[in-house]
This record gives C-alpha cells, structure tokens and sequence, in this order.
C-alpha cells in the first residue's frame, strides 16, 4: 500500500483518473444497458419517464464500476512485478475485473431492486440480457484503458525519438564545429611540444676558466660574439647576477639553429631568448627591443621586430583561453592586445 496517499494524488492526477473520462465512460455504458434494457422501440422510450430513470439509475451504478476498473488498471499498470510478469497480470485482472467485479455489480443490483423496488431480477431475464451489457462494457472499459495507454506510450516514444533525433542533429553540428578546432589543437600541441622540447636542451657555459656546465637557455640572458683578439672571435653568455661565461659553440648559427623558436637574433653578433625581452616598439619610427635589466633600447631592423610579434602571438594562441591565470601575463606586458598597431610616436 502507498503511504500518505501518494498513489490517490498520482491517480487523480493521471489520465486514468480523470472526472470527467469517467463519468464521460459511466454515461456511454449506462446509455447502452439503458437501451438493451427497454422493450420499447428507442425512438418511443426516448424522453419517458422511465427511460430517463432507468438511465440515471444505470450511471450512478456505473460511475463507481468505472472507477474502480480505472483504478486496478492503474495500479496493474504501474506495478514493476507485473511490467515482469504480464502474464500473472492479466489473469489476475481477467479475475478482479472478468469475474468479482461483475459478480459484486450483480448481488449489488439484486439487493437494490429488492430492497427498495421490491423487484426479484432471478424472476425476470436480467442476467441474460441486461447483465450480459455491463459485463461487455466493463471488458470495454479495459480495452480502452488498453488503448489509450499504448497510445500515449507511442507519443512518449515519439517524442523521444524526435528529441533524440534533434540532439544526434545538434550534437553532429558540434562536432563539424569542432573538428577545424581539434586539427588546430593538435597543431598547437605539436608546437607546443616542440617549443618545450627547446628548453629542455642547454647551452654549455664555462665561467672562469673552469669546465662547461649545463645552463638552461631561458637563464641565459643573452648570448653575443666578444672580439678577444684582431680577427678572433668567441661567443659569450650572459648570465644573471651579470656573469659572463664562454660558451661552448663555435657560431651564433649553431645556437639558433638549435633554438629556433627560443633564440631571436636581434644583431649579426647579438642572440637573446624570447622572454629576455622586456618590451618592443617603436621609438621615433625605429623598432626596437627592450631586454629586462636593462635600461636601453637596442635598435632592430622592422623585419626582427615583426618575427618577435610573430613569434608572441603564436606562442599565446598555442596556450589557448584554458591557460591558468598570471601564465600569460608576460605575452600580454610584452604584446597586449592590439598592439600590431605600430607605435610611431
């Protein structure tokens, strides 16, 4: 049993437990007993006395019958054993319904009749005649509560089906959507591993005489070509705390050539790593770059300048708008938005 009478506000709230479906269904059965029930011609008993009390009595009877087919239905209906088991279900209801229901209607028009109208129905052909009608409408009664579930299940699947259909449409549009930006991700992801993989490698730096040490190329602040001697050269690093320690390679080109991304040459003799920079622009029409620890301003040709914004803007569009917050704060300080607009003040 359903408590709180949780299962009475879930009836009367369905469409099995409709008042006007039910006594819309009480008047059609009472309507046809009432019929089969008068021995005389329709067209006369229409509008009589009788006929019409012999219809109100047959509906206040019926109204009743139909609610409570309604309500077996239901709780058949919703039970999750019998979903299990249809075959249990329907004999049991073929039994409440075939059998008690119409036995209960019969002793309980017998009692009436003899109890107040003094009528005995054993005498006469009820049973064969007007009993057999509410039998056949309370199987009606069935096969429409039937029908109109199957219905409603078909429209319910209906509406699935076109609500699936809509989100299969909308879900393969965000996919075609997606794809363009997923080869563009992969895309970025290889430069980003690349670019990553630059900064794994080191320069070798040997300060004082002593041996070559590993140094990450983002330590270095900037890598230049140091005349010692007339017509010798040798490459110098950089460093911070303002050391300065020889580095290994014999040419700036074998340097870039292994940082290609990380390294910008901003001079014949002169190689710094992209986040050395500190600021670029343009300072009475001539670009220039602007290193950290540094006040000065080193002159650029347009070309170098453009490669850096280049470079910049690449590097932030890899990183995407999923990047951690601060993690580009060092792009936006070098190239905020808009800023390919050149400053020629």
């Amino acid at each position: 049993m359903e408590k709180n009478g949780l299962f009475e506000k879930s009836f009367f709230g369905s469409w099995y437990g409709k008042v006007l479906g039910i006594l819309s269904m009480a008047l059609v059965a009472s309507a046809l007993i009432t019929f089969y029930a008068t021995r005389l011609p329709m067209l006369q008993s229409v509008g009589t006395g009788p006929h019409l009390f012999t219809l109100l009595f047959t509906w206040l009877l019926m109204v009743p019958v139909v609610w409570v087919v309604a309500i077996v239905v239901c709780r058949l209906d919703r039970s999750a054993y019998f979903q299990r088991n249809e075959l249990a279900r329907w004999l049991l209801q073929a039994a409440l319904l075939c059998v008690i229901l119409p036995t209960v209607i019969l002793y309980a028009v017998y009692f009436i009749y003899s109890r107040f109208l003094g009528a005995n129905l054993w005498e006469h052909d009820y049973v064969n005649r007007d009993f057999v009608v509410v039998v056949f409408c309370v199987i009606m009664e069935q096969v429409f509560f039937e029908f109109r579930k199957n219905r409603i299940r078909i429209e319910r699947l209906s509406e699935a089906l076109a609500t699936a259909g809509a989100r299969e449409k909308s879900l393969l549009s965000r996919i075609e959507l997606l794809e363009p930006k997923l080869a563009n991700t992969k895309r970025d992801a290889v430069k980003l591993r690349a670019w990553l993989l630059e900064l794994t490698q080191p320069i070798y730096v040997r300060l004082d005489g002593k041996e070559f040490v590993p140094v990450p190329v983002v330590r270095a602040d900037s890598v230049y070509i140091d005349k010692v001697f007339a017509g010798q050269k040798m490459l110098q690093a950089g460093l911070p705390g303002g050391h300065v320690g020889e580095v290994r390679e014999d040419s700036l080109q074998e340097i870039g050539s292994r940082f290609p991304f990380w390294m910008v040459k901003l001079k014949r003799s002169l190689l710094v790593p992209l986040m050395s920079i500190r600021a670029v622009g343009y300072a009475s029409g001539v670009p220039y770059v602007q290193l950290f620890g540094e006040d000065r301003k080193v002159k650029v040709s347009a070309s170098t300048l453009k490669d850096i914004k280049e470079r910049i803007t690449a590097y932030r569009n890899a990183l995407g708008s999923d990047t951690p917050p601060g993690a580009l704060d060092w792009l936006h300080t070098l190239l905020p938005d808009g800023s390919d607009d050149e400053d020629r003040s």
